[in-house]
């Protein structure tokens, strides 16, 4: 049996390692085996012997009881705890104080051509409730560019202001005073007027004296929900010759959102003015105007599409009263940084004595006022931003005017001044571009440019005392938080003017204009300043025979407390 496994296994390995043998050396052929034939013989029997089973029970075993013989003993445990001393050092965050704001301010100075300045300004600091403002302002010149004190002035301007902060409103009142005097001086020197200039000063003296009380309440609610403001003013004017005008007026602006993206806004005024002069019987005028319009606002575009309504008693010319003018804005965001706009809006310029006097103060007895009315205001530019720090805005303005006024001297009296109205149709093209930098608090700077193409009727002949063009330079710069420098520069020119004895025009010379302003902190509180006027010392004319100072400094101390 032995020899028969013996020869079994010899066989199998032998067959194994030729099959492997002849398969690497054929490792490229067909991989088919050759037939074997292998015999396994089993015949042994394993045999185990029988074993013994024994079947007995286990013992039981007793459990013990009684008693196991341990004894306990409770004793009382009395335990007093000493001071308990922790030494605890909570993380605390060191607190900022406000930076200290001195709302009140006091400047004293003194210049040339014997002027004298006082400005002064207190009200409340840090308050969410209220706020309060008083603010005095003197100054006067003895002397003038012409004979001296013959054009001296002065004016003189006192404000008391308040707000009181609601909940979902403020409440806002103004009351102010403001008193100019100054002289008639614009005489020609070949006018026999010239020689009575120093026997009667006092009959070319003018004062101007204007009361203003305002009082206003507005909502402080976000843009999405409804609001309204309602102002209520109260004007009143008079001068040195009699003259005397009142004017109250009522002033409402609403909010009414009606969708996400839409909402109705309308603005009215009414305006109830009485007039009369040293020659003129006092007479009334109203005024009123009402101007609907829808806002509507998608991702980048924005429009607003309303109308204008006017009712007025002050026609020149014609006896219509009422008028209707559409009303169109609409502007798109091309990026975050360019915005270009365009619309039209045609409507009423009101017309008063004291608008005209802060136009033109050497207006003399009895002027006409009416009302201006623009027929046709069409108007489109682009603005923006140029990186971070400059800005600017672009445009052009097409304007057509009914009764649009303009200043002559008055042939009977040439020191003073006179209003004619265009009661035909004219109109002026306007382009315009400023830009600034405003972006470090230690730079400010402003460029502002106009042009102007005038088209009259020959009513009047040109647009006397209107610029042909203006442009205006402003600049701030701080150095070492201690030196202000300010540049002011002004030019304007194309004025013309009517000669009164001939009525030829007279071209003017162009304004030219710098002025400059130093100013030094001594302390937090205190400084010294001064200012210097037309440092070039150009004869500049605004209205004509109206000379302006030559070269004029102010110097003085300021102190904020």
């Amino acid at each position: 049996m032995k020899i028969i496994y013996k020869k079994l296994i010899f066989n199998i390995i032998a067959a194994t390692i030729s099959t492997v043998a002849l398969a690497q050396e054929d490792w490229e052929g067909t991989g088919e085996i050759e037939e074997a034939e292998v015999i396994i013989v089993k015949e042994r029997k394993v045999i185990l012997p029988r074993t013994r089973r024994i079947f007995e029970k286990v013992p039981s075993f007793e459990l013990q009881t009684g008693i196991l013989g341990l004894k306990y003993n409770f004793r009382p445990l009395k335990f007093v705890p000493g001071d308990l001393r922790t030494r605890v050092r909570p993380l605390t965050i060191k607190t900022q104080s406000l930076p200290v704001v001195r709302g009140n301010n006091v400047k004293i100075g003194y210049g040339n051509y014997e002027t004298a300045y006082l400005e002064g300004s207190i009200g409340t600091i840090r308050n969410d409730e209220h706020s309060f403002n008083l603010f005095i302002r003197h100054r006067s010149s003895a002397k003038g560019p012409v004979m001296d004190e013959n054009s001296g002035d002065s004016e003189n301007i006192a404000d008391l202001s308040g707000s009181i902060f609601l909940n979902k409103a403020t409440v806002w009142g103004k009351l102010s005073y403001r008193r100019e005097s100054f002289n008639f001086y614009g005489y020609n020197p070949l006018d026999t007027i010239f020689r009575l200039i120093e026997l009667n000063p006092d009959a070319f003296k003018q004062v101007l004296n204007n009361f203003t009380f305002s009082g206003k309440i507005a909502t402080n609610l976000p843009d999405k929900e409804s609001g309204y403001s309602v102002q209520a003013v109260f004007d009143y004017v008079d001068d040195y010759y009699f003259a005397t005008e009142v004017d109250f007026g009522f002033n409402f602006s609403g909010r009414i959102p009606i969708q996400e993206d839409y909402n109705l806004e309308i603005i009215s005024d009414l305006y109830l003015i009485n007039r009369k002069d040293e020659r003129t019987i006092s007479y009334n005028r109203h005024f009123v105007r009402i101007k609907p319009y829808l806002n509507y606002t998608l991702d980048d575009l924005h429009m607003a599409l309303g109308f204008s309504v006017v009712f007025e008693n002050d026609t020149l010319g014609e006896d219509k009263s009422f008028r209707f003018f559409p009303l169109l804005n609409v502007s798109y965001n091309i990026n975050r940084l360019t915005e270009v706009y365009g619309g039209f809006r045609a409507d009423v310029d009101k017309n008063t004595l004291k608008s005209m006097l802060n136009e033109n103060r050497y207006l003399g007895p009895d002027i006409d006022v009416f009302n201006q009315i623009r027929t046709f205001d069409f108007y489109a530019g682009i603005k923006g931003k140029l990186g971070k720090a400059w800005s600017y805005d672009i445009g052009t303005d097409i304007v057509y005017f009914k009764n649009r006024l303009y200043f002559i001297n008055d042939p009977a009296d040439t020191i003073k001044f006179r209003v004619i109205y265009d009661t035909e149709s004219s109109s002026y093209n306007h382009l315009r571009g400023s830009i600034g930098y405003d972006v470090i608090k230690n730079i400010n700077i402003g460029l502002n440019a106009e042009y102007f193409f005038y088209h009259t009727s020959d009513l009047v002949a040109e647009a006397w005392h209107r610029p042909a063009y203006d442009i205006t330079f402003l600049s701030t710069f701080t150095f070492f938080e201690k030196f202000k420098i300010t540049t002011d520069a002004y030019i304007m020119g194309g004025l013309k003017a009517r000669d009164p004895g001939t009525g030829n025009v007279i071209e003017m010379d162009a304004i030219q204009d710098i002025d400059l302003g130093l100013s030094y902190l001594i302390s937090e509180q205190a400084s010294v300043f001064i200012k210097t006027y037309n440092v070039i010392g150009h004869e500049n004319q605004r209205y004509l025979n109206y000379s302006t100072r030559d070269l004029q400094w102010l110097a003085g101390l300021s102190y904020s407390f």
